[in-house]
């Protein structure tokens, strides 16, 4: 039967669609009174007794998907036909045709048929401008991410291209890293390059982590109070790690040959490829998606009236929870802009009398004075772009699964 109706709909599209938007969210102007003079003594009688039941049958049908006590939408295809057919034979029963009223009914109903039995691009704007928006977001965190396991990438390369013989030629660079390492890096050109370059600032490290060592021993052992106590044993802790990471590193590195160095070498970009990788996949992978279900979402949307109006009451939650998070962005983005409004600047001010007073306002160039502002409006800008990104993401990605499932049927 659905197979039927859908050719017949093919095959034969009603002409007499009425060009009224409003059809679209389920508008209709039929109330009671309007029913109350289906029933009124009319030349037009039969033609209103036609139109009453094309109603009824609509409203019965969409019964459990209504939250209005008239609704003449029909939510099925076989509805739909129904209602045509119905229309129809009112129209053969029509004694006065210029009755003002039964115009009014008639176009309104066929307008309401004719949308329901045809297809209709039917997606939020919101959800539109929140996916654009999460797609420039995920471009941006893309190439803010991506740097430093692609350049981890491109050294590891490199040091895996080295020979282990030590008179072997210089590697091209850009071309082994796959231009993700710059030629000016020459300390990735060969062994000996590697050597040269990182020995020194390896051995740096290790004195300015054994002099921390030596500076944050003394001020604890001079520390009388509780809690400069427990910091100072945090810091050693901290260069303690440095000095275990580097003191190796330095004396591997002085007397080690070309294979040792390529060792070393490959160990240190590849570990720091490894703690670099999963954020640069998740972010790739974000990316990817987004671009993705853009155009899938807007394919998704692409379902007949009927079936529009049958899912209505879902779309009803789904936007109002998309509203909850769009409402949750601009409180936050609220939230930003009154920080710079906040004092957080003592100023002291000597008044001729003699008196002082000390009084806080708003400092606009940032220093150390006012970061603690600045990073609650850089906090409170992140969760409003992750609302909504999370928002489009998730409305997008349930409305796209849904709007295949109901608008396409790919089974024969």
């Amino acid at each position: 039967m659905a197979s039927l109706l859908s050719s017949y709909f093919t095959t034969n599209p009603l002409p007499r669609v009425v060009a009224d938007t409003a059809h679209e969210v389920g508008y209709t102007s039929i109330t009671e009174e309007d029913i109350n003079l289906l029933q009124s003594s009319s030349p037009n009688k039969k033609a209103y007794a036609g139109m009453l039941e094309a109603i009824r049958i609509a409203h019965n049908d969409n019964e459990q998907t209504s939250d209005r006590e008239i609704d003449p939408y029909p939510v099925s295809a076989e509805t739909t036909y129904e209602m045509d057919r119905l229309l129809d034979e009112a129209e053969k029963e029509v004694k006065d045709p210029n009755d003002a009223l039964y115009q009014k009914i008639i176009k309104e109903l066929r307008g309401i048929v004719g949308w329901s039995a045809h297809k209709h691009f039917h997606f939020s704007w919101p959800v539109i401008i929140g996916a654009l928006v999460t797609i420039i977001f995920t471009i941006w965190f893309y190439y803010y991410n991506s740097g430093r396991y692609l350049t981890a990438r491109g050294e590891y390369r490199c040091a895996k291209a080295w020979s282990d013989d030590p008179n072997a030629p210089d590697i091209d660079i850009v071309k082994i890293s796959d231009g993700e390492v710059s030629s000016t890096w020459d300390q990735y050109r060969s062994p000996a390059a590697y050597k040269d370059y990182w020995l020194p600032v390896y051995q740096e490290r290790y004195n300015e982590a054994k002099e921390s060592y030596d500076k944050y021993t003394a001020e604890l052992e001079a520390a009388t109070k509780r809690k400069d106590r427990e910091r100072y044993k945090d810091l050693i802790h901290i260069v303690e790690n440095n000095m275990k990471k580097y003191g190796p590193l330095v004396s591997e590195l002085s007397s080690a040959d070309a294979k040792t160095v390529r060792k070393i070498a490959m160990k240190e970009t590849k570990a720091r490829m490894r703690k670099a990788s999963p954020m640069y996949y998740f972010v790739l992978l974000l990316l990817l998606y987004s671009i993705a279900i853009f155009p899938l979402y807007i394919i998704s949307s692409y379902g007949y009236g009927y079936t529009i109006s049958r899912y209505r009451f879902y779309d009803k939650i789904l936007n109002e929870a998309r509203g909850l998070f769009t409402e949750f962005a601009t409180s936050m983005v609220g939230e930003a802009q009154a920080l710079k409004f906040f004092p957080n600047k003592k100023v002291l001010y000597v008044y001729y009398e003699g008196n002082n007073e000390v009084k806080r306002e708003v400092k606009e160039e940032m220093d150390s004075r006012n970061w603690g502002p600045v990073a609650s409006a850089v906090m409170f800008y992140t969760l409003a772009l992750l609302a909504v990104t999370f928002a489009s993401v998730f409305v997008m990605a349930y409305s796209t699964f849904t709007g295949f499932k109901r608008n396409y049927h790919f089974t024969k």
